[in-house]
């Protein structure tokens, strides 16, 4: 039998809110998996990505 590993999730530091579960893909990028609030729905983020749009909406005026 498989034994299951719980997920990883990913916390602030100060207050410790969850973000994300952190993943690594198949081809060893890592990622931040997301779940939608009151639904099954779930997003896959790598970091580059999310280190991006966080760059971006930080420049913006």
């Amino acid at each position: 039998m498989e034994k299951k590993s719980r997920p990883r999730i990913v916390k602030t530091p100060q207050f410790n809110i969850p973000i994300g579960e952190a993943i690594k893909n198949p081809d060893g990028h890592y990622s931040l998996r997301i779940k939608k609030a009151k639904s099954q729905e779930m997003e896959v983020i790598p970091l580059d990505q999310l280190n991006k749009m966080i760059m971006q909406e930080a420049e913006k005026v």
